[in-house]
């Protein structure tokens, strides 16, 4: 089957079931940038009102198959979507202690999630049309080209990065260190536990890939 008509076919698929939801959609627009997942900027039929107080007439989509979206050749563990919804979950519990870290005019956050659902792999998250992508906005402006006057604004960047990034690793380091009353562990570490796939994948990514490119390129 062809790629396109297989995106075509998951699209049809992610639009029908977001109408029995709160976020029925009056179209579904692909967006780029993602390898594993389907995006999709969706156009709601009604608006709502959003967990910042503002009403919101647009949502990001993300469905997940055994497959990569860009590469459906490559198979790939579906555990990975109860992980990120789990994941977001428990960052939306922490945004209070997380926003204290803002520096200046520089906010960190992560998307809220405000639907998964674990039998179709399907997440409704906050569509965040203004925020700057960290790795696009420092390629374009590279930092050690910066004239003086810009570089307050790296300095806050990277201050405010710093500290979400610090409050993060001990909020989360405490949550998989301790155990529910229950004698298990809790929501986020069991799913973190059960995706040993994708550990391995990004461990193999993130460092004998990166160490073997190295030794590429001396």
């Amino acid at each position: 089957m062809a790629v396109s008509q297989t995106s075509d076919e998951v699209q049809l698929r992610v639009q029908e079931w977001m109408q029995a939801t709160s976020y029925s959609a009056i179209s579904l627009t692909s967006l780029t940038g993602g390898q594993t997942n389907f995006t999709y900027l969706a156009r709601l039929r009604q608006a709502f009102d959003g967990k910042d107080g503002n009403r919101a007439m647009e949502v990001m989509v993300k469905h997940g198959e055994a497959y990569m979206a860009r590469h459906p050749i490559n198979s790939i563990t579906i555990e990975r979507c109860n992980v990120e919804a789990a994941c977001l979950k428990k960052l939306e519990a922490m945004s209070l202690r997380l926003r204290r870290q803002e520096s200046s005019s520089i906010t960190v956050k992560s998307p809220i999630c405000y639907l998964y659902d674990e039998e179709t792999n399907t997440q409704i998250q906050e569509y965040l049309p203004n925020v700057v992508h960290l790795k696009k906005h420092l390629l374009k402006f590279p930092p050690s080209d910066a004239p003086m006057d810009l570089r307050p604004l790296y300095q806050n960047i990277g201050s405010a990065m710093a500290k979400y990034i610090s409050k993060f690793h001990e909020l989360t380091n405490s949550i998989l260190e301790s155990d529910g009353p229950d004698g298990t562990g809790s929501s986020l570490k069991e799913a973190l536990y059960k995706d040993n796939q994708m550990q391995k994948l990004k461990h193999m990514i993130n460092y004998d890939w990166l160490l073997e490119r190295a030794a590429q390129f001396p």
